[in-house]
């Protein structure tokens, strides 16, 4: 909070109902609820392993939005504005949001061989969101990044800030016991 709050280019005040505000709409209700849905989700109907994913016209357009935010979120870390920089990765996080509410993998996993696969694609993409997450928090929330790449089962090698979003956990990968990172 006091990172995306903190002064850059003109004067800030603390107000603690600001404070509880940004801690349970960006924290809970978005960034907590995306991760704990797509590392929950995975362990429940894909046995804790990240499944095939076969991204569609959709699911390509929301990778290239993930690319805008994760090169915005770059270019302000460059300037030193990192205040700015942590609403892209709530940006990033709402997408993911969004594709988890768009598809309902929930629903998609109790019909068809070929809705069950796209429940996969979705979930396999939502939790190498989350992988990505870890990453972008790292520099305002180490302890949160750090438990959430331990559920993650991570290898230390995604511990760089891509250019671009890619599959850090590949097809067959898998993840620990999902916990609540925030509460």
């Amino acid at each position: 909070y006091l990172m995306y709050m903190r002064p850059e280019s003109q004067d800030s005040a603390f107000k603690w109902e600001d404070l509880m505000m940004k801690n349970n709409s960006e924290l809970l209700a978005n960034l907590g609820n995306f991760i704990n849905r797509a590392t929950k989700f995975t362990k429940d109907n894909f046995n804790s392993t990240i499944p095939e994913m076969n991204l569609n016209n959709d699911d390509w357009e929301m990778v290239a939005r993930v690319n805008q935010e994760l090169s915005n979120y770059i270019s302000l870390l460059e300037d030193a504005r990192e205040r700015e920089a942590i609403t892209s990765v709530f940006s990033i996080s709402r997408l993911g949001n969004q594709l988890m509410q768009h598809n309902t993998p929930w629903k998609l996993v109790k019909g068809s061989p070929m809705e069950l696969a796209r429940a996969g694609t979705v979930v396999g993409l939502s939790v190498n969101l989350a992988c990505l997450l870890s990453v972008l928090v790292q520099p305002y929330l180490p302890t949160l990044s750090a438990r959430l790449q331990d559920q993650l089962k991570a290898p230390t090698t995604v511990n760089v800030i891509p250019e671009q979003f890619h599959m850090m956990l590949p097809p067959g990968h898998k993840i620990g016991e999902p916990s609540p990172l925030v509460e």
